[in-house]
């Protein structure tokens, strides 16, 4: 459980925010990896499966191509979701990505695979 304190008209409030977790559905991941429900449904909705193709269209005909991935807040935890995408099916992409004031978006073995296939070489 989560607890955040906002200010609302110089009020503070406590709001405590319940996380369910789901399975990283992903043949490259281990049973442990658990992401956040609520965000992870949000970006498979949006995911785009023309992206990939698009993505390796350019990798072909531009060979110093670079792909940058940034996201505040929400976006930043669905973009961290579509950088790892990008990572697992395009593994040779250059990849960058930057996320601002996000909330968690998987637990501890979540974080370190990140770690492991996002991370400057």
């Amino acid at each position: 459980m989560i607890c955040s304190l906002f200010f609302l008209n110089k009020q503070s409030i406590n709001i405590r925010i319940r996380y369910s977790f789901e399975n990283l559905q992903s043949s490259r991941s281990n049973k442990d990896i658990r992401v956040s429900e609520g965000f992870y449904t949000t970006w498979q909705r949006f995911q785009s499966s023309n992206l990939t193709s698009t993505l390796t269209s350019f990798m072909k005909e531009f060979s110093s191509f670079n792909v940058s991935v940034t996201g505040h807040s929400l976006g930043g935890t669905l973009g961290l979701f579509q950088a790892l995408d990008i990572k697992q099916n395009l593994p040779k992409a250059k990849l960058c990505f930057y996320g601002f004031n996000m909330p968690h978006g998987g637990n501890e073995d979540f974080a370190n695979y990140l770690n492991e296939k996002l991370a400057p070489p």
